[in-house]
């Protein structure tokens, strides 16, 4: 189970697979939380520059039951773990609270996401 829910936060930094090309500096971020029947959970963000692909990365968090997505301008501080990536040409930082996550490395964050690049929208 804990595979399914580290596929799920990290599934999210994989919907930034469009190449886009936003010319302004501003960040948009999805605060995700994901819980399952209270034995594991994931409180994440993810932040970019592409507000398309955030907007997208929360739509699909609020569409599985086990989790909720929260679009913003900028995640909150006190991150546990800090990732940043590519994905599609879009750069995004995911910030890691509490749950699962913690305890994985940023490379081991990394390698499941490159086994899902078929959720490319």
């Amino acid at each position: 189970m804990k595979n399914l829910l580290l596929f799920s936060m990290v599934a999210a930094a994989a919907f930034f697979s469009a190449c886009n090309d936003d010319s302004d500096n501003d960040v948009y971020s999805c605060e995700i939380n994901i819980n399952y029947q209270n034995l594991m959970s994931i409180h994440g963000c993810v932040e970019a520059s592409v507000q398309d692909d955030v907007d997208y990365v929360c739509s699909s968090a609020n569409k599985i039951s086990l989790g909720s997505g929260k679009t913003g301008t900028g995640c909150p501080g006190g991150a546990a773990k800090t990732c940043s990536g590519v994905k599609g040409g879009t750069a995004y930082t995911a910030y890691f609270y509490d749950g699962e996550m913690i305890d994985s490395s940023c490379d081991q964050i990394m390698s499941v996401l490159d086994n899902f690049d078929v959720l490319d929208r």
